[in-house]
């Protein structure tokens, strides 16, 4: 195996590792994580994980769509990942998702009684996670995605 997989089959590990040990209604449960060698015939190793489906649209393509929305909407989604992120800070050691974006935020709608429509939401992609306390420790890789990173991420120190 080349260091290329070595680090693959790290990062998967340690997704699935983080995503066993949480338990919340906006995180999709994790069910296994495996690989496949020579899937493509060509030698190398895929390594999948495997979660329960999270519903909906991710919020890159709701507004590339142009979604129009009521305030209240979009303050109902603010909310709900705050609780996430809250969750998921909560935890000990703390859990740093490292790569939230329009594109890791999938949000199912549901019409309601009136006009609008309730919305609920999930947090995918937890590839780049790490512990506050093994970023502190022992240094980390630069995980995320530039223009969403907070700027102490994007220099090194988070």
């Amino acid at each position: 195996r080349n260091m290329r997989t070595w680090k693959a089959m790290d990062l998967i590990e340690r997704e699935a590792r983080v995503l066993q040990s949480l338990s919340h209604p906006a995180i999709p449960a994790y069910v296994e994580y495996f690989q496949l060698d020579d899937a493509g015939g060509d030698g190398s190793t895929i390594f999948c994980l495997a979660q329960k489906l999270a519903k909906g649209q991710t919020l890159e393509a709701l507004v590339k769509e142009r979604w129009s929305v009521d305030d209240s909407v979009i303050c109902a989604i603010a909310i709900r990942l705050l609780e996430v992120l809250s969750y998921l800070h909560s935890q000990r050691p703390p859990i740093i998702h490292r790569d939230i974006k329009p594109a890791n935020i999938v949000v199912d709608r549901q019409p309601d009684e009136g006009n609008g429509e309730q919305v609920d939401l999930s947090l995918v992609d937890f590839g780049g996670v790490t512990s506050a306390v093994s970023s502190q420790s022992f240094g980390s890789t630069l995980v995320g995605t530039f223009g969403y990173m907070a700027p102490e991420q994007f220099r090194g120190v988070s």
